[in-house]
This record gives C-alpha cells, sequence and structure tokens, in this order.
C-alpha cells in the first residue's frame, strides 16, 4: 500500500510525464503490461482534455495527480483548477456505426470508461477532480471440480462474479453447475459472468442450466452474461435462440465497461 502524488503545470508537454507517472505506479501495485498500459492511455487522454478543453491553452493551469494503491485497487484522483466541467456527462460513442458518420468528441472519456474499472467526477474546493479505478485481477478460486468439468471464481468489480467454466457442459455435469447458481443466487450474488472460453461441449442439459440461472438471477434483479463463446457453441445458442436474450460480450471487461 502507498500514496504517490504529482503536480504538473497544464501544458501538452507535459502531459508525457503524468504518463510516465503512471507507468511506475502502475509497475510498483503488480500490474501486467497490458493493465499499465490501460492506466497510461486513461491518464493520457484525462491530462490532455483538461489541457486542450479545461484551459483551452491558457497558462496558469495546474494539473495535480494524486495515486493510491491499497494493495487491491490503484486510485488515480486527477483534479485541475479550470472552469467545472464533468467529462463523464458526455455521451457515449456509438461504435457501431460507420466511422464516416460518428460525430466528433467524446473519445477520449470513451477509452477511459472502456479501460478503467470505475469512474467518477466531482467539483469541490474550485477544483475538478475526476477519480480513475483500477484493480488488480482478484485471486482465482476453484469452487468445483466433478470429472472433466471444473468451475472457478473470482470477484469483479461492479458486484460482479465471474464463474471460468472447463470442460463438457452435459446431463453429468450440469446438476453441479445448477447447484453453484443455486447457491450463489440464494446468497445474494446476483451478478454473474460466465467465462465459456474453455467449455468444450455443451449439449441440451447445460442450456437449460444456463436458461435456468439467466431466469433465477434476473427474477433477483440480477444480471447474467456469457463471455468467450467459441464458434461451436456460438452455433448452438444461434440454433437455439439464446443469443436473442442472453447478453453475450467478448470479455469480461466488455460486460464491466457496458454497465453500471
Amino acid at each position: 500500500m502507498f500514496e504517490r502524488r504529482l503536480k504538473l503545470d497544464a501544458h501538452v508537454e507535459r502531459v508525457r510525464d503524468a504518463c510516465e507517472f503512471s507507468l511506475q505506479i502502475a509497475d510498483e501495485a503488480g500490474f501486467d503490461a497490458r493493465a499499465a498500459y490501460h492506466i497510461e492511455i486513461a491518464v493520457d487522454e484525462a491530462c490532455t482534455n483538461i489541457v486542450e478543453h479545461g484551459f483551452a491553452g491558457q497558462n496558469g493551469g495546474v494539473i495535480d495527480i494524486l495515486a493510491r494503491f491499497d494493495g487491491q485497487c490503484l486510485t488515480l484522483v486527477i483534479s485541475d483548477n479550470s472552469p467545472p466541467f464533468d467529462p463523464t456527462t458526455m455521451a457515449a460513442v456509438d461504435t457501431s456505426s460507420e466511422v464516416y458518420k460518428r460525430e466528433p468528441g467524446g473519445w477520449g472519456i470513451h477509452f477511459v470508461r472502456q479501460l478503467m474499472d470505475e469512474v467518477h467526477y466531482g467539483y469541490s474546493d474550485g477544483k475538478n477532480h475526476l477519480t480513475l479505478v483500477k484493480c488488480l485481477p482478484a485471486p482465482v478460486e476453484p469452487i468445483l471440480e466433478s470429472g472433466d468439468f471444473k468451475i472457478s471464481q473470482m470477484s469483479a468489480s461492479k458486484n460482479y462474479r465471474v464463474l471460468h467454466l472447463s470442460g463438457r457442459l452435459d446431463g453429468v455435469s450440469s446438476p453441479a453447475l445448477l447447484q453453484v447458481f443455486h447457491d450463489m443466487i440464494h446468497a445474494g450474488q446476483v451478478r454473474l459472468i460466465l467465462d465459456m472460453s474453455d467449455v468444450a461441449f455443451i449439449s441440451s442439459s447445460g442450456l437449460k442450466v444456463l436458461a435456468s440461472g439467466w431466469r433465477d438471477s434476473k427474477e433477483k434483479d440480477g444480471h447474467m452474461a456469457l463471455v468467450g463463446l467459441n464458434d461451436r457453441l456460438a452455433d448452438i445458442f444461434d440454433i437455439v435462440g439464446f443469443n436473442t436474450f442472453f447478453d453475450i460480450y467478448p470479455d469480461v471487461n466488455s460486460v464491466l465497461a457496458s454497465v453500471e
């Protein structure tokens, strides 16, 4: 656990100093190269936005970056004395539209939202405060091993639990998954992400269990999403129409970026 601070003049040339600071902090906290890169991009975009839009090239601006690491999550509070502006109120970028039809602007905060676990804004003491949070991956905990079928879990941000499924999800293994769903949802863990990237086979029995878990979590005002479907599983989901009600994403970060 530690706390570090950097103050710099609000000039575009100094943004690289902020990036270097973020990389040093990320390395000290134990983030891998990919996560450190995400942190660097978020800091670059936030500071560049302050320089170009907050101060609009005027002199006298100061950016203050406070970094705190609690052993699990790195919190970066980026403060500046430009006029009040909340970048989190900007409309989400429509990434589904054709590039030439997209309106300019908003890409910086889009990057920040996608790459960080939490983004918050506040204004106090005459300053803007943008808070960025990035957490280390939670330790993976095995919770079930039945023959060639395994389930492990890890915590994620926004009150989600990630279940990593591995092996064959069929008539032999599906009752065990059904029990896991029952226990977790009964205990109040109703936000679930199922990582299917290592599921080699799924039968109708497995599909029924997934549908049951989805229904039970929804009845408790929860959410169940699927990630990592290979082509074979995607074909099966398409045939039975599961892609019409299941939220399916490429990876866990995409799920977390899409929800409040």
